[in-house]
């Protein structure tokens, strides 16, 4: 991958006059920040099989000061935190590994119970439609009501 060198002469991590490509005081290259998804992924591989103290100084500023991470990497001080995507990638894989460690295991769907409820809630109206229509208080018109609503079952 090529890299853009920035045409400014400041460093964006500490704010020191640079005289090359790196900052002598930080280490920061003076780079334009154009990745590619692939050089991205490449980066974080590798950057979670060798766990430098990256990772300590962005956990405790995202627990404790909401928004100073997103402004700091806005400004440029980019070198002393984890890159916000590794960063996110990095959690999910500790989230869904210890979710399945934790014997997760799938339960019977809810609405399978919902519809065996349905069903015995059904023949009990049902039962109940039959005794009021053969009921001899009722109105013509009343069991009449109650045939169409039982044909609609």
């Amino acid at each position: 991958m090529k890299k853009h060198y920035r045409k400014e002469n400041d460093c964006l991590n500490c704010g020191t006059i640079l005289e090359g490509k790196f900052c002598h005081n930080c280490g920061q290259e003076n780079l334009q920040m154009k990745e590619s998804f692939g050089h991205m992924m490449n980066h974080a591989i590798s950057d979670y099989f060798h766990f430098d103290d990256q990772f300590f100084h962005t956990i405790k500023p995202l627990f404790f000061k909401p928004g100073f991470l997103s402004n700091e990497y806005m400004a440029g001080r980019r070198i002393r935190y984890l890159h916000p995507v590794k960063m996110y990638i990095f959690i999910s894989l500790v989230y869904f590994v210890l979710l399945f460690q934790t014997g997760f295991k799938a339960t019977r769907n809810a609405s399978d119970g919902k519809k065996i409820a349905k069903k015995q809630l059904l023949q009990t109206s049902s039962k109940q439609l039959d005794s009021l229509s053969k009921a001899p208080y009722m109105p013509a018109f009343a069991k009449a009501d109650l045939v169409l609503a039982k044909k609609k079952e």
